[in-house]
């Protein structure tokens, strides 16, 4: 069954489907956002080796963006994680999937010394 492709929640564009070991994922072909519905980053980093990230969030703070996969149900919301990353995470309420602007997810895939 074809993946559904959403806009991006931050410049509204159709997003392109990609393939990473064996995972299909959003990417914005003009802002280089990606989007991982849930689940996705741990099949994603266990596939990589060693044990799958885990992401737990600490806090919330409304954004004026869409869901790429729930618009226009839902919105998302800036999160403060547990990973030792410097940037804050997009996640959607309801189906928890995660935004990465352009940059933070080969920099989470490439500094992946995580407990």
């Amino acid at each position: 069954m074809p993946r559904e492709l959403g806009q991006c929640p931050k410049c509204d564009v159709l997003m392109d489907t990609m393939r990473m070991l064996g995972v299909d994922f959003e990417n914005c072909p003009s802002c280089n956002g990606v989007w991982l519905d849930h689940g996705e980053l741990e099949t994603l980093t266990r596939s990589r080796g060693g044990q799958a990230l885990h992401v737990e969030l600490k806090s919330n703070k409304r954004t004026n963006c869409m869901c790429p996969k729930c618009r226009p149900a839902a919105v998302l919301f800036e999160s403060v994680h547990n990973l030792q990353e410097d940037f804050t995470l997009d996640v959607c309420g309801t189906c928890q999937g995660i935004w990465f602007d352009r940059g933070e997810f080969p920099s989470l895939l490439q500094n992946r010394k995580h407990p």
